[in-house]
């Protein structure tokens, strides 16, 4: 479609010619003309400088360039420095407050005609949102980010009204320093994030999380809390009768355990860690859980390092996921650092932390 004002060709689903915003001619019926509409002689075209040349400090791949027009806040693609939905120039373009990553270098317009430079505004890269996982992995409702979003069953910005586990106001969303953070608002069973895993297993190593005294983290569907056994659980020593030893099994270190929390508040079963590594799966490891089907065969294992070392602190641990299909999710303290492709827990509930499909790659 050729433009009648200043003859560049423009796709034929836009309105206003790109290069310089001028109204496009359109046919009978609504469909666009591709002749140029004849001017009187009265009204003779107005001489149109040259397009200037446009030099990135970093290039993008072509059709990678997005622009949010200020006026009409269309999303705008390519090197035009016009909008093509209402033809507003776009050298006024602001970012958008949902783009959590740092702009990157501004593209500087080079003209031989006036000279001098005219700053472009820099590329949206990328708008973030809130997606929520069904159990079967696809993607339900989508929520776009600002600078802050409260979940809650019943107060906030994103409602889910229909769980009882998540609390009234349950957890928080905010853009700091060019980063989205989350952070629990005190609910009831509070917010779990997934752990990292990189690579595959004997060709990276698998990242670890510490883990502290109290903690709890979802397996599946268990819900596990982790206890540090203190000096006075560590053993009772030899046991005697009237000065006879009694017989029994052998006695091993505990330097930890774990236990079940139910829905009814009550600890079910108790696993003592009692060695460097404790597996847990569904039907291989130290703790099995055979009747979850959320669970892998090896899910995730617990680490104890510093057991031969002579530390006043004692030992220290960590929990790891090994490439489970549905994650291994640890209870945040904090405020943690949202990632792009991060998974948490809310009540029943599984959000990911992602970005507009729109944008470019973070």
């Amino acid at each position: 479609m050729v433009c009648s004002l200043c003859g560049s060709r423009n796709q034929r689903s836009v309105r206003f010619c790109v290069a310089c915003g001028h109204l496009l001619a359109q046919a009978p019926g609504g469909r666009e003309s591709i002749v140029p509409k004849p001017r009187a002689p009265s009204a003779p075209p107005p001489a149109i400088a040259p397009m200037p040349v446009v030099e990135l400090s970093n290039p993008a791949p072509a059709g990678t360039r997005t622009y949010i027009c200020p006026k009409c806040r269309g999303l705008c693609e390519g090197p035009g420095p016009f909008c093509r939905f209402c033809g507003h120039s776009l050298t006024e373009a602001i970012a958008s407050p949902a783009v959590a990553a740092p702009a990157p270098a501004v593209a500087v317009a080079r003209s031989a005609v006036v000279g001098g430079t005219i700053p472009i505004p820099a590329p949206i890269t990328v708008r973030y949102r809130l997606v929520l996982v069904a159990r079967d992995g696809s993607e339900g409702a989508s929520f776009v980010l600002g600078e802050s979003a409260d979940v809650g069953r019943s107060e906030g910005d994103i409602v889910i009204a229909d769980d009882r586990y998540v609390s009234p106001r349950h957890a928080r969303v905010a853009l700091r320093g060019g980063a989205y953070f989350l952070r629990d608002l005190g609910s009831t069973n509070g917010v779990f994030v997934r752990i990292p895993f990189v690579g595959k297993l004997g060709e990276e190593t698998v990242p670890e999380q510490p883990l502290a005294d109290q903690e709890l983290f979802l397996v599946g569907q268990q819900v596990l809390r982790f206890e540090v056994v203190k000096h006075a659980d560590e053993g009772f020593g030899v046991a005697s009768e009237n000065g006879t030893l009694l017989f029994g099994t052998p006695a091993a270190p505990r330097y930890a355990r774990i236990t079940q929390r139910t829905v009814e508040g009550v600890v079910r079963d108790v696993f003592h860690v009692r060695k460097a590594e404790m597996v847990i799966g569904r039907e291989s490891g130290d703790i099995v859980f055979t009747d979850d089907p959320f669970l892998s065969r090896r899910h995730a294992v617990l680490r104890v390092h510093g057991i031969d070392a002579a530390s006043p602190s004692g030992p220290t641990f960590g929990l790891a996921d090994l490439g489970s299909s549905n994650g291994t999710f640890l209870k945040i303290r904090d405020e943690v650092r949202l990632q792009r492709g991060t998974h948490f827990r809310i009540g029943q509930q599984l959000l990911r932390f992602d970005a507009d499909p729109a944008g470019a790659g973070a």
